[in-house]
């Protein structure tokens, strides 16, 4: 009769607390390796471009009419100039025959952009960063050295391509 009235044996009832301990550690965990994360992302050293990261925005359409130019609307005279123009000459160059300018490469493709670096008698270093737009995957957000910079032929450009979070890095 003793035994209908003791308590029931430890069990199910004694380990709720797993239950719940058990998400809230694993929710921790994330929490941390999502905080190291961002801080591993937000420690990528810095370029003089870096302040400006380029960003996409909405194409614009452009009415027709205003591109278009027709020569009747022009003013028509008889007469001829008056004035001569004065003679045009080519301004001097400063560069050196290795010398090259560095092309603005930034919002570009990774492919046509080391074309384009290559073309000019370049070298490029490609490295990839992590982008939350999908639209910067794949292109370049940054270059070193910055676009109208004058450098030795084959000097090394470093353009940093944009990564899309969970991508390989194939494209």
């Amino acid at each position: 009769r003793a035994a209908r009235h003791a308590e029931p044996p430890p069990g199910p009832r004694r380990r709720w607390w797993l239950y719940v301990l058990v998400p809230l550690g694993v929710l921790a965990l994330g929490v941390g390796v999502a905080f190291v994360v961002s801080r591993l992302v937000g420690g990528l050293p810095e370029t003089p471009a870096a302040s400006t990261l380029p960003t996409a925005t909405a194409p614009q359409t452009v009415p027709t009419t205003l591109l278009q130019t027709s020569t009747s609307q022009l003013p028509t005279t008889s007469r001829p100039p008056t004035t001569t123009a004065p003679p045009t000459t080519a301004p001097p160059t400063t560069q050196q025959p290795n010398q090259v300018q560095v092309p603005d490469v930034i919002g570009r493709r990774a492919r046509v952009a080391r074309a384009q670096l290559e073309a000019a008698g370049l070298r490029v270093n490609q490295q990839q960063v992590p982008v939350r737009d999908s639209q910067q995957a794949g292109r370049v957000v940054l270059q070193n050295p910055q676009a109208g910079t004058t450098v030795g032929r084959d000097s090394t450009v470093t353009i940093v391509v944009g990564l899309r979070f969970g991508d390989d890095g194939d494209g």
